[in-house]
């Protein structure tokens, strides 16, 4: 299990001027974002620190943007999404943008077969095939390989998560307060 920790940040108001809160930026399997609204009487009113054990696309995190919180998930590839955009968001924009300027179905299958590279590599291959595989579905066989087909999705999904606004400035707000404890 890989951990990462959110140390405290400014109240949520002041966080996120002209009341833009961050959304999640990955479509995920198990996702909450369609339940928030049930989900809302559950939350306690107050809480020291908010625990995620199965981060995903991280809907309840985006959505209560605690002050402080234990995010973790038992993916490393996922985690190191999480890690990249932390750490090194303008980067991961720049290869996003390279994969939505060779988007096809050809480059979707390079990119889907090739499973190296630098961590920021990686973790821009995870988003671009999440946001253009089939139905968002994140799925690797025993081998360990991607394995979803592309989705007949138009690429402006995927242009208007790389241009928009809220997912740069977002996480360079929150570069800071991010600090990372691996735990196994």
């Amino acid at each position: 299990m890989t951990t990462l920790l959110v140390q405290p940040t400014p109240p949520r108001s002041s966080r996120h001027p002209q009341g833009v809160a961050p959304r999640p930026f990955l479509k995920w399997a198990g996702g909450k974002s369609q339940l928030i609204q049930q989900y809302l009487p559950l939350f306690p009113p107050q809480y020291q620190t908010y625990y995620e054990p199965f981060l995903g696309g991280g809907a309840v995190f985006f959505h209560l943007l605690p002050q402080r919180a234990v995010l973790t998930d038992i993916n490393p590839a996922l985690v190191n999404v999480y890690e990249c955009v932390r750490d090194r968001v303008e980067e991961l924009i720049e290869l996003l943008k390279e994969h939505e300027r060779s988007h096809n179905l050809e480059h979707y299958y390079q990119i889907r077969s090739t499973r190296t590279g630098t961590n920021v590599e990686r973790a821009a291959r995870l988003i671009y095939l999440n946001k253009t595989c089939f139905n968002g579905l994140y799925r690797e066989n025993n081998k360990g390989e991607f394995n979803v087909p592309m989705g007949k999705y138009k690429i402006r999904q995927f242009a208007q998560m790389n241009s928009c606004d809220r997912f740069p400035k977002f996480f360079k707000r929150w570069r800071s307060p991010f600090s990372l404890s691996m735990q196994c």
